[in-house]
Parts: C-alpha cells; structure tokens; sequence
C-alpha cells in the first residue's frame, strides 16, 4: 500500500528534494492513491513551484496521473502553463 500521508508531507515540504521525490511518487502510485481529490491538489500545487527541478517532475507526474486527475480542466491548463516554462528542461517534459 502507498503511504498517502509520507507523499503529502513531501509534497509540502520545504526542502526541495522531498518536493522532487513527492511529484514523482505522485505520478507513480496516482491512481493507487485512496484520496485522489487531496493526491490532486498536491501535484497542482507542485506545477507552481520555485524551483524547476520540481516543476520539470510534476509536469511528468501530470502525464503519468493525466486520466485519473478529478480536474483534467485545471490539468490540462497547467500542462499547458508548463509547455512555456521558463526552463527548457520543462517545457519538454510538459510537452
């Protein structure tokens, strides 16, 4: 079973790594996550963050999760937010 709580506290985390490792355990383990709407709200969240490393694994973690996202209009708008990153590295893997 996947530890949706240790994902979470990743996820919002203040160190950088731990968003990095959140965002892809996020696209890894989405649909076998019990609270999908909060699984959500935490990889939305990590499309926006400061650092690129972790918006270059959330824009991944979104194509992996893409069909079991509750709100694949906000998804997709993020997706493509992401595809004019200002990181190249991003923009790729939005894409």
């Amino acid at each position: 079973m996947v530890d949706q709580a240790g994902i979470h506290s990743k996820a919002v985390s203040g160190d950088v790594d731990e968003r990095r490792r959140a965002a892809y355990q996020l696209g890894s383990f989405f649909a076998d996550l019990p609270d999908r709407d909060t699984a959500w709200k935490d990889l939305h969240k990590l499309t926006q963050d400061k650092d690129s490393r972790v918006r270059w694994r959330a824009a991944d973690a979104l194509g992996h999760a893409f069909q079991h996202i509750p709100d694949r209009d906000t998804a997709w708008k993020d997706l493509h937010k992401l595809t004019e990153d200002k990181d190249s590295g991003v923009r790729v893997s939005a894409a």
